[in-house]
């Protein structure tokens, strides 16, 4: 539509289009775009282009793909983000070993992170591994790496309720606020099955 008016898109308008289809699902038209980038529009693509195109194709799945596009293809080394996605994409616990590359390749641009020790280790105990699962964490911790407690609050009818995540169960009303939080994910999951 932007060239059918008259406009041409520049590398940040080009980016905006491919992180679009990565959150929309729309694959093959962001697979279409980063492929005729230079050709049509005469921008070779740069870091972010190759990441928010890894995020595409981890985001679908596609995580093989990803990883030959961040290992072989690119012509600059590749950034955390994208080494977070192919991590992020593991998460179901069904490819260990390309969780581990990334999570290795992570730690190398960012050592003192946690998230990526985290997820590894949530990823061991999906795929039932949970001896991994404790090592991961112990060697976050050995390395001096701390994860920060999420902070939550809750409102309602008396007012704001806060809590730690690790200690939520220490305040006198967590059970009521358990069951109030569960009854808002089932009228989330009711009102998405009708979509």
């Amino acid at each position: 539509e932007m060239q059918e008016e008259g406009v041409t898109p520049n590398k940040v308008t080009l980016l905006a289009v491919l992180t679009a289809c990565s959150h929309s699902g729309l694959v093959e038209e962001g697979l279409h775009i980063f492929n005729h980038m230079k050709e049509i529009f005469g921008f070779d693509p740069e870091t972010e282009h190759y990441g928010s195109l890894v995020d595409l194709l981890c985001r679908a799945g596609r995580v093989e793909e990803a990883k030959d596009i961040v290992q072989k293809k690119m012509p600059m080394r590749p950034s955390q983000s994208m080494w977070g996605s192919i991590l992020s994409a593991c998460r179901g616990g069904e490819d260990i070993e390309t969780a581990e590359l990334a999570l290795t390749e992570l730690l190398k641009l960012e050592p003192e992170k946690e998230g990526g020790y985290v997820l590894l280790s949530n990823i061991y105990a999906a795929a039932g591994r949970f001896g991994y699962s404790d090592k991961t964490r112990e060697a976050m911790e050995s390395r001096g790496v701390k994860k920060v407690a999420g902070y939550s609050r809750v409102v309602g009818v008396e007012g704001m309720h806060s809590f730690v995540a690790a200690e939520k169960q220490n305040h006198p009303r967590w059970v009521e606020m358990k069951g109030i939080l569960h009854h808002l994910c089932d009228e989330m999951k009711s009102k998405m099955a009708l979509l």
